[in-house]
């Protein structure tokens, strides 16, 4: 489809913003259907396909490389796998730069990113789900680069010095120690945290997705095909934006004014269409403001996730501030450089 539209055209007709829901530092107004949404229970999401034998993903070798992993689909569904998802075990851990529907009894080759730099070994032959979405600001980063090498050279490759960076960034913010440099060790430090926002923020019937926010404004969206699909992935998409609020104290005010006003923005800004590694079409959303992607799946939108621009360029995090990497992180990001000439 070469048809140039905007993000309008793709979202269901009956997606309206609905309430309000927050707990502590994080907000979400849910994105509900006016009319009844048929179910997708046909399609499994990774951790389901993982848990019922039904995928199976290692290295695409004995070496091994970095930016590719290869899946086989056993089973007589389709399995979806979100952006940002993460991948642990094989010989590093990984996430994943674009959504991606494996069609049944398929074997494909998945684009990933390294997010534990300090480890080339197998701990396991395989990998396994990690139950959660990268944090929301290096979802950000990481969805321009990859939308940016997928423009120009036609492959869903990342930068994978700037996914390494802003790992090293999480990891020196909260203090977390890993040998091996990995950010889910970061993630460790704010478990506790992330626990009660996933206790305590829950969807509502009907909802399909949310646009999120924090004190400094919103902070992205995700959007599923179907209310039973968002409430299987909403805890580890919860896990995504919370990170970059759980270490603010105090309440969130309501912003419903500038979250419609965003969400405006989203639906007029036109997408480009481009072949995805499996089934459908990847589809892709960047302006001066956002950066976006999903899949269209048989003229359905099955996954979309959006970020303001500003969670990349002002920093907002944790400590939702100007942050200048530690000298010993400055030093890794060198070195790394330096073997790469």
């Amino acid at each position: 489809m070469n048809e140039r539209v905007t993000t309008q055209k793709i979202v269901p007709e009956d997606l309206v913003l609905g309430m309000t829901r927050t707990h502590k530092a994080l907000g979400m107004v849910c994105l509900v259907r006016e009319n009844p949404v048929p179910s997708l229970s046909n399609v499994w999401l990774l951790e389901e396909a993982l848990r019922n034998g039904a995928v199976h993903i290692t290295e695409m070798d004995s070496f091994g490389q970095v930016p590719f992993l290869q899946l086989v689909n056993d089973g007589d569904r389709p399995v979806l796998i979100l952006d940002g998802e993460e991948l642990v075990g094989g010989k590093q851990n990984r996430i994943v730069n674009t959504t991606v529907l494996v069609p049944a009894a398929q074997k494909i080759i998945i684009p990933v990113s390294c997010m534990e730099a300090g480890r080339w070994r197998a701990n396991r032959s395989d990998f396994e789900a990690g139950q959660a979405v990268f944090r929301a600001r290096s979802r950000a980063k990481h969805k321009e680069s990859v939308t940016q090498n997928l423009r120009f050279q036609m492959q869903f490759l990342s930068d994978q010095h700037a996914v390494w960076r802003e790992v090293d960034r999480s990891l020196d913010e909260l203090g977390a120690v890993s040998e091996t440099r990995d950010f889910r060790s970061a993630r460790q430090c704010l478990e506790d945290r992330i626990a009660r926002y996933l206790s305590n923020l829950r969807p509502v019937n009907a909802q399909v997705g949310a646009v999120f926010f924090g004190p400094p404004g919103v902070l992205g969206c995700e959007l599923l095909g179907s209310s039973d699909l968002f409430f299987k992935a909403f805890e580890k998409i919860l896990k995504s934006f919370a990170f970059e609020v759980a270490l603010l104290e105090g309440e969130v005010t309501a912003h419903h004014h500038n979250v419609a006003k965003w969400w405006h923005e989203v639906l007029s800004t036109p997408v480009e269409w481009f072949d995805s590694p499996g089934d459908g079409q990847d589809v892709r959303l960047e302006s001066p403001l956002m950066i976006g992607s999903g899949l269209v799946w048989n003229d359905q939108l099955i996954h979309f996730s959006c970020f303001p621009k500003e969670l990349v360029h002002t920093g907002h995090g944790p400590s939702f501030g100007t942050h200048r990497l530690s000298v010993s992180a400055r030093r890794r990001t060198m070195r790394r450089r330096q073997e790469d000439t």
